[in-house]
């Protein structure tokens, strides 16, 4: 199997995907996500003649070496000119003749996502010899464009442009390792730290009102009511309920209470299901009233800010993931600094629109608009996971898992059974 390099394969990648979209209803898919437009222009110092030329871009590939960051190299792109006098005069169409010109480019129109290749591999023609460029090279999590556009009366956010993902290479200019960071754009992630981890344990795993923890609908309720707009997938509010008791729910409340799904399907008064039982909310009855006076408000952000970090959906600092081969974890926006140099850093960066704007409905909703037939093979890959997981345990026989399982997610019964 060949194996590329990852700008030469996010080439080849898009190249594919336009090809197969060909006569299907996103055939433009690709074109109208990705593709920019840069113009190069040669303006005559004579009679003032504009010659130009226009090319799409799929990223945008900027020096590394000698240059101190993303903006420095952007601006030596598309705002610097190059002067052709002396020595290297132009040959103007117009006037005939040779005479003196300067030449620039500029972004004519920017896509809604921006890729970006830092080129980190050079040559050394002295050694004859390819290396890779470790040096400093540091970029913004959100940058304005507008000084490299060659229109500038739009409105300032149209030009604003936030990071939400960064490739990074770790090696040499002959082989290395990839792997990459990734901003949670839809909350989609349980983002906890382990330092953090570490630090909420004793308090997530020692609930001051032990009665309140053995109620499951008064520790559900407080969990959805710590949600943005109260609403959150199933599967992870079993997740959220094991870092706020410390207990999952099949060892806690399953054998008086029975499976999570069909407790809420028994409790509609306070549960609302979505049709197909993906997500759940509270019912409105059962959001607490606002508190009028001062005193409630400071009590109300007491309460928020003694609650562990990994419990609250905190838009105003961005989480962000790790992904390496199959290992994920959170980090924070400020690890990303760390890939600005070294051996280890920064090779690609993606930018996305500011004003790009998710709909509330994907917000902590893995399922939202994932096709019916690839929500089933997920389902059933969960299934077969969970199983394995649990007879590995030794704590249930396959068999009765399976069972439990098939009860819980497909409202099927299988006879009993043992397997030894």
């Amino acid at each position: 199997m060949r194996q590329h390099d990852v700008q030469e394969l996010n080439r080849i990648l898009f190249s594919a995907l336009e090809t197969s979209l060909v006569g299907t209803s996103g055939h433009d898919l690709i074109h109208r996500l990705y593709h920019g437009t840069i113009v190069n222009q040669i303006v005559c110092k004579e009679c003032k003649n504009v010659s130009e030329r226009q090319e799409d871009f799929l990223d945008l590939t900027v020096a590394v070496k000698n240059v101190s960051g993303l903006e420095d190299a952007l601006w030596n792109m598309y705002v610097e000119e190059e002067i052709f006098d002396y020595d290297n005069l132009y040959h103007c169409g117009t006037c005939d003749r040779l005479v003196k010109a300067a030449k620039s480019a500029k972004l004519r129109k920017l896509p809604p996502f921006l890729t970006i290749s830092l080129l980190r591999f050079n040559f050394d023609f002295v050694k004859c010899e390819r290396y890779k460029d470790t040096s400093c090279y540091t970029f913004p999590l959100r940058i304005n464009l507008k000084p490299f556009c060659e229109q500038s009366d739009m409105d300032d956010m149209e030009y604003m442009y936030d990071l939400f993902s960064v490739i990074i290479h770790k090696g040499g200019c002959y082989g290395g390792h990839y792997h990459v960071y990734i901003k949670d754009v839809d909350h989609l992630g349980n983002w906890q730290c382990q330092e953090e981890i570490s630090d909420s344990a004793v308090n997530l795993k020692a609930p001051q009102n032990e009665e309140e923890t053995d109620d499951p609908l008064v520790v559900l309720k407080a969990i959805l009511l710590q949600e943005e707009a109260n609403q959150i997938p199933v599967d992870q509010l079993g997740q959220k309920l094991l870092i706020k008791t410390g207990i999952s729910w099949n060892k806690k409340y399953r054998k008086q209470h029975g499976p999570l799904r069909k407790f809420l399907r028994l409790h509609p008064q306070v549960f609302l299901l979505s049709t197909d039982e993906s997500t759940v909310s509270l019912q409105r009855s059962h959001f607490p009233q606002v508190p009028s006076d001062p005193q409630s408000h400071e009590q109300i952000a007491h309460t928020l800010a003694s609650e562990p970090p990994g419990l609250r959906d905190n838009i105003s600092c961005p989480h962000w993931f790790d992904i390496n081969d199959s290992k994920v974890q959170p980090i924070k926006e400020k690890d990303i600094m760390q890939q600005f140099q070294g051996k280890e850093s920064a090779y690609m960066l993606f930018y996305r629109k500011a004003t790009l704007q998710r709909p509330s409905e994907a917000q902590a909703n893995p399922r939202y608009r994932v096709p019916c037939h690839l929500l089933k093979e997920m389902d059933a890959a969960n299934v077969l996971l969970q199983t394995r997981s649990y007879w590995s345990s030794g704590k249930e026989t396959w068999f009765s898992v399976l069972r439990s399982v098939c009860q819980q997610d497909f409202m099927c019964t299988i006879p009993s059974m043992e397997m030894n």
